[in-house]
């Protein structure tokens, strides 16, 4: 219903919508996770500064939706940057206590709270398209999702916040590097849509935006939202480094063993996935979906990093990784999209990206005292039955030639995604039992299936007779 070019406005209204509440991203929601104890005075601080950054943003961005559109040469923007200045400051005053979903590890709530608002979006979107058929629907169907759930904050959590400042100094005292980690974020995340707007078209960029979320969709709607329980969780544990990396090291292999081949499938069936979901118009996107596939499977070993260095009060381990990044990034991006257009600008976030991983292990390593060594050699079994995968489904489109019609196309696709998905099940179990290191949390998993299996009749197990 919509074309590449709504998508490519409404990215790069979103990237500078994005880009001030970045730069004004204190982080006062983790001062109060990492806070054993805390008081009310402290929650209608945390409150109030989120009405006065809000209200920061409105106007900021007021300001600079003229002289952005011009800089663009695109004059949607101006109405549309207006809009998004209102949902900023409306924003700031969600309620402060569904903090407490994360404090007190309550994620089922916080789950609720997301999907309800996300829903919500996607239905007025969706709705707008068949009506309006612009990027208004896009842009409408996004501010409606904000607005949704501030009113659902203040349905779902029984706290009333009060206007008061009098414990500002406490939290900004963590909110420094919480606020640069923010801005490095959305620069290494960000960079590469502003740089496509300025010297390419805002349709390549709508290409490019849509290219990313589809190849990465299923791996960020799996990793960050496991990681988020990771923070409250290692906070309560920072005295202990031994603990605290065995619980980083499980995680990490999980969000790898369903990450991994999530990120490979993406990118080996992906002219089937732009087809069905996107459409014959969309068939450009297919080379920056496969690449961007590879870019998000990378990323997933970034899984519960931060939330390491949060736990521990080391905030700062971000932002240095975050600028080292960066630094390699620009020119990266730069080079690339000059040299071969929105294709370059994948590759680079590509490489760049891998540097972060590299930088990143050796960090971790360090300060957890883990050995990276025995970590990834209990993973090899997730690489090769991802690379077995892989093979078998570029196999089987090379042998089955795809069709134009919807119906068909989604019947291929939907057998391409069950065969995938048995593959690698069917490849990993088996790879199991060669003898070797095994991840913590495979180890887990067993140990408590068998103790299931103890109360099945009939079945002895390694129980002793009776």
């Amino acid at each position: 219903m919509l074309t590449p070019d709504d998508f490519g406005l409404l990215a790069i209204s979103l990237a500078l919508f994005e880009a001030l509440r970045a730069f004004s991203n204190f982080g006062f929601d983790l001062a109060l996770i990492r806070r054993e104890q805390v008081s009310r005075d402290l929650f209608d601080s945390a409150w109030s500064l989120g009405i006065i950054r809000g209200a920061v943003v409105a106007v900021v961005l007021s300001l600079v939706a003229p002289w952005c559109a011009g800089f663009f040469g695109d004059a949607r923007l101006g109405p549309v940057l207006y809009l998004f200045a209102g949902l900023a400051f409306l924003s700031g005053f969600q309620n402060i206590g569904v903090i407490e979903f994360q404090k007190d590890l309550r994620f089922d709530l916080e789950f609720r709270l997301n999907v309800s608002s996300h829903l919500i979006s996607i239905i007025t979107s969706v709705t707008l398209a068949l009506i309006l058929r612009n990027y208004w629907a896009l842009v409408i169907g996004f501010c409606t999702g904000g607005l949704a759930r501030v009113v659902l904050s203040y349905a779902m959590h029984s706290y009333r916040p009060r206007f008061s400042l009098r414990k500002w100094r406490e939290i900004f005292g963590f909110s420094f590097w919480v606020m640069s980690n923010g801005a490095l974020l959305f620069l290494n995340n960000r960079l590469a849509v502003l740089i496509i707007a300025k010297f390419i078209d805002t349709a390549t960029l709508g290409l490019f935006s849509v290219a990313q979320k589809l190849s990465s969709a299923a791996v960020s709607e799996f990793v960050q939202p496991a990681a988020r329980p990771l923070f409250p969780g290692l906070a309560k544990i920072t005295n202990d480094s031994e603990r605290l990396g065995r619980i980083y090291s499980s995680a990490l292999s999980v969000f790898l063993l369903l990450g991994v081949p999530l990120a490979a499938g993406t990118a080996s069936i992906a002219g089937p996935l732009v087809r069905v979901i996107l459409g014959e118009a969309w068939m450009a996107a297919v080379p920056l979906v496969e690449v961007l596939a590879l870019f998000a499977m990378l990323r997933i070993f970034l899984g519960g990093t931060q939330e390491v260095f949060m736990a521990l009060g080391k905030p700062h381990y971000t932002t240095a990784l975050a600028a080292a990044r960066l630094t390699v990034l620009l020119p990266l991006l730069l080079w690339g999209v000059m040299s071969a257009g929105a294709y370059g600008a994948v590759w680079a976030l590509t490489g760049a990206m891998a540097l972060r991983v590299i930088l990143n292990f050796l960090v971790l390593s360090k300060l957890l005292d883990l050995k990276m060594r025995k970590l990834l050699a209990s993973l090899w079994r997730i690489a090769l039955a991802a690379a077995a995968m892989v093979l078998l489904l570029l196999w089987v489109q090379g042998n089955w030639p795809g069709a134009e019609a919807f119906l068909p196309s989604l019947a291929r696709l939907l057998a391409l995604i069950t065969l995938g998905a048995a593959s690698y099940v069917g490849c990993y179990l088996l790879l199991r039992l060669i003898p070797g290191e095994r991840p913590e949390f495979d180890l887990l998993v067993e140990a408590r299936f068998k103790k299931v299996l103890l109360h099945v009749p009939g079945f002895r197990g390694n129980r002793p007779p009776v």
